[in-house]
């Protein structure tokens, strides 16, 4: 366990090796350009405001529709006029899953299902089933249910199953997360908008409507369990193996119920909605191997292990029989385990059993490897039941329990969300979600609608809270702290970023890539009809440019890259950044786009003195290009 002054000792060093590495990015443009250079040093919340990607657009509930996408309300038709100025932008609010999750069996070429618990009901007629491993060729028969069950435990299945399946795993009742906002939808009941609404709307109570979005003051509020919030991603950027934070911010809006605590049980998870998947993020049960090493016998013993994960879960391998271990296992004659390490287990247990006896052999922390030399630790019932068969990409987490003293202060809630190594992405059609829900609802006086929630952010860095690039587009600046007053309530602009003046230009001598290779942006000007530039997609467009009188400009430097360009010049933080931050905001805490990939941050220096530039302004839609390999973007962006 370190101690204050070890950690005190590790913050200083890491420090001094950000101070080395703008030290040396300032000598290089010293040597490059000899002129007088100063650090820039932002506020102490730059690394909160940029220091990494949100996925979420919106996490601040900053925006509804109307003041997101339109300058007045959307006129759809009947019962959705106004409707979309009472709609939170990009979040929604959705049941909880309550699939069914069992096993079953049913043979080839024929409809009838069988599953091993009484599970079916008539309202189950025409839903979505799967029934893994029945399709052809071995693949998961993804059908529907053929009419009503005949019975709690039969049913009908539209499609024949092309491979016998006995007890393997069936799931029914599969949650379809909807993005159904009034401006684009037009049912005529008006009973499936899913759009995160404020009391006003037309379609308030006849969905989902706790959680629900206070516009006013640019919040959800919430209190029925049975609800999540539920974000959509921009595009499906979860990878597996890698670990996402999920952070946010929340307090009650009162005393509820008189109690003296007030517990609150945070879930968060990311949701695959692609049709015969429409689940958390998951792997495959880890399947556990192993052999006798020595002498080989006739003594037969069974194996399984069993994984903690961060959150308190538990999943197991697969149970292994190995028929031929020796009667007395020792270090010459001993048995080899092995199993797939899941990211986030933080505890593995070994155990075996031989005859009737169960045993809990000593437990790595972590491993994926396992020597049973024949000692044990303990005597056990059975083999423990895991929480989970398979490890999922959802966390659940108390965050805090209210005392009255407390109540009514925002409080950080945070969660680590792993994704699991064998999840495939190549089953994920449709969209990636996030989906945010609690255990335990609030009962009692003041209940109602009592948590607010603010601030979400999903990233792979540091758990603050950043903006999404793409909140840019929207029509204002988006707040980073819960406020009263217009949240949301008044816009102004078009639906994308105009060109500014002047802010976002590279100096003369940087080259950008054209159809002719790389061109000085002064050799540029001037000449439109001799040069195209490559854009982001790498097409040749169109452009207009224009020479900017001297400016303040600052040098980007990371690895073995480099540009210059004024302080308001967007450059991108990642392949899915497509508006950037600008030059000025980057820090050692960011990344940056380049042709070769990704590139951390050394150093964003200010140049003492003002050089000219040159304003760059591409034709079509794709407004990114390549300054010096570097992808930058020729809007200015609105808050500088």
């Amino acid at each position: 366990m370190p101690t204050p002054t070890d950690l005190n000792t590790v913050e200083f060093l890491g420090r001094v090796q950000s101070l080395e590495r703008q030290i040396k990015a300032l000598s290089t443009i010293q040597q490059e350009q000899g002129g007088a250079l100063q650090t820039v040093i932002e506020n102490a919340n730059s690394a909160t405001e940029y220091g990494h990607q949100n996925h979420i657009r919106n996490g601040d509930f900053h925006f509804d529709r109307n003041r997101y996408l339109y300058t007045t309300d959307f006129a759809g038709g009947t019962g959705e006029d106004g409707n979309v100025s009472l709609e939170a932008a990009h979040v929604y609010a959705h049941p909880k899953d309550t699939c069914i999750d069992t096993t079953g069996s049913v043979t080839a070429a024929s409809t009838a299902l069988t599953i091993d618990t009484a599970d079916f009901v008539a309202g189950d007629a025409g839903k979505e089933i799967v029934v893994y491993g029945a399709g052809v060729a071995g693949a998961d028969l993804v059908t529907t249910i053929n009419g009503a069950p005949g019975s709690s435990t039969t049913c009908t299945l539209a499609v024949a199953a092309s491979t016998t399946v006995t007890n393997g795993r069936v799931r029914f009742r599969l949650l379809q997360l909807k993005e159904d906002s009034t401006d684009v939808n037009a049912d005529a009941n008006l009973a499936t908008n899913t759009a995160l609404k404020t009391t006003t709307h037309t379609r308030y109570a006849t969905t989902v409507s706790n959680p629900d979005y206070d516009k006013t003051n640019g919040w959800a509020r919430w209190s029925d369990a049975s609800n999540t919030l539920t974000f959509p991603l921009a595009y499906n950027t979860i990878v597996p193996s890698k670990q996402y934070i999920l952070t946010f911010i929340y307090k009650l809006s009162g005393q509820v119920g008189g109690e003296d605590e007030v517990f609150v049980d945070f879930f968060g998870g990311l949701w695959d909605n692609s049709a015969g998947q429409r689940k958390f993020l998951e792997g495959q049960r880890p399947a556990l191997t192993g052999s006798q090493q020595g002498t080989t016998g006739a003594t037969s013993r069974d194996y399984m292990v069993l994984m903690y994960m961060a959150d308190g879960s538990t999943i197991s391998t697969t149970t292994l029989t190995i028929a031929n271990t020796n009667a007395t296992l020792s270090t010459t004659n001993y048995v080899e385990l092995s199993w797939p390490q899941e990211p986030g287990v933080v505890r593995t247990e070994v155990y075996r059993k031989t005859g009737a006896t169960y045993e809990r052999l000593k437990f790595p922390y972590p491993a994926n490897t396992y020597y049973d030399y024949g000692t044990a630790n303990n005597t056990v019932g059975g083999f423990p039941t895991p929480t989970r068969l398979r490890h999922i990409a959802k966390t659940q987490v108390t965050a805090a329990n209210f005392r009255p003293a407390s109540a009514l202060e925002w409080r950080v809630g945070r969660m680590n969300i792993v994704v699991p190594s064998d999840y495939n992405l190549g089953n994920t059609s449709d969209k990636q979600w996030l989906v945010m829900g609690m255990d335990t609802g609030f009962s009692g006086s003041g209940s109602d609608h009592a948590l607010l929630v603010d601030l979400v952010s999903l990233d792979d860095k540091f758990g603050l809270f950043t903006r999404c690039p793409l909140d840019f587009e929207a029509k204002r600046g988006v707040s980073i702290a819960p406020t009263s007053g217009d949240q949301g309530t008044s816009g102004g602009g078009g639906g994308n970023v105009p060109p500014g003046g002047g802010g976002y230009c590279p100096v003369f001598d940087d080259l950008i890539e054209t159809d002719h290779g790389p061109i000085k942006a002064v050799d540029l000007v001037d000449s439109q009809h001799r040069y195209k530039i490559i854009n982001r997609n790498g097409f040749p467009v169109d452009y207009e440019t224009q020479v900017i009188p001297p400016q303040d400009v600052y040098t980007l430097i990371a690895g073995n890259y480099k540009l210059t360009a004024s302080k308001s010049h967007p450059v991108f933080t990642s392949d899915i950044d497509f508006v950037g931050t600008p030059l000025h905001r980057l820090t050692e805490y960011d990344t940056i786009l380049t042709r070769n990939g990704i590139v951390k941050v050394d150093a964003v220096i200010k140049h003492f003195a003002k050089r000219h530039t040159v304003k760059i302004s591409l034709k079509g839609t794709e407004k990114g290009f390549w300054q010096n390999d570097i992808g930058v973007h020729n809007y200015k962006l609105p808050e500088d």
